[in-house]
C-alpha cells in the first residue's frame, strides 16, 4: 500500500512536486509495515522501503526523518550509490554543506568502485532535482563538470553560420520560389 501511494504521489518525479497527501498516505503504511514486521524481513530489498520513506518525508518537508530514513536505507544496501547522493542533495537543501560534500564523497567513492562513476555524473546532470548541487562550485569540483550555462544547455559544437540560420534573425520573410506554372 505503502508503494502505491508513492508511486502515485511521485509521478512529477521529483520531491518539489510530489503529492503531499500521496507521500503523507505512504508514509503512515510504510510505519505500519515498519511496526509490524521491524526487520522487514518479508520485503526482498527493505532499503528501497526506506529510500521511498525518506523522499516521502522530505515531500511533506520533514527533514530530519528524511535523514534517518535515509541512513536506514544505507545501512541496509551500503552499496547503492543513489542513497547518499540523495542524502547530499537533502543536506544542501537543508544548508548542512560539509556534510552533503561527505555524503557527494560518499556516493562518488561508491560509484568509482562499482565502475559507476559516469552514469553518477550523467544522472547529475540529467535530473533538475540535483541543480543545486551543480551550483555549488565544491560540489561540481568534485563531480569533475563545467558550470550550468545559463539556459541549460550548451552548445559548443553548434555552427550557426549556415544558410539556415540566415533568416532566422531578419523580419522579412524568406523567399519562397513559385513553383512554375504548366504549359
Amino acid at each position: 500500500l505503502g508503494w502505491a501511494h508513492y508511486q502515485r504521489g511521485f509521478k512529477q518525479g521529483s520531491v518539489e512536486t510530489a503529492d503531499r497527501d500521496d507521500a503523507q498516505s505512504a508514509i503512515d503504511a510504510y510505519g505500519m509495515a515498519i511496526s509490524l514486521d521491524p526487520k522487514l524481513a518479508e520485503l526482498p530489498d527493505a532499503s528501497r522501503l526506506y529510500f521511498s520513506l525518506a523522499l516521502c518525508d522530505e515531500a511533506i518537508e520533514s527533514n530530519d526523518q528524511a535523514l534517518e530514513a535515509y541512513k536506514s536505507a544505507l545501512r541496509l544496501a551500503p552499496n547503492k550509490v543513489l542513497i547518499p547522493l540523495h542524502a547530499a542533495r537533502l543536506r544542501l537543501k537543508m544548508k548542512d554543506e560539509d556534510k552533503a560534500m561527505s555524503n557527494l564523497t560518499m556516493a562518488m567513492d561508491k560509484a568509482r568502485k562499482s565502475g559507476h562513476e559516469g552514469a553518477l555524473i550523467a544522472a547529475v546532470q540529467r535530473d533538475p532535482s540535483f541543480a543545486p548541487l551543480l551550483a555549488n562550485r565544491a560540489m561540481r569540483r568534485m563531480l569533475g563538470v563545467a558550470a550550468p550555462t545559463q539556459g541549460g544547455m550548451v552548445a559548443s559544437n553548434a555552427d550557426f553560420r549556415g544558410e539556415e540560420m540566415r533568416n532566422s534573425v531578419r523580419d522579412a520573410p524568406a523567399h519562397v520560389a513559385v513553383p512554375a506554372q504548366d504549359p
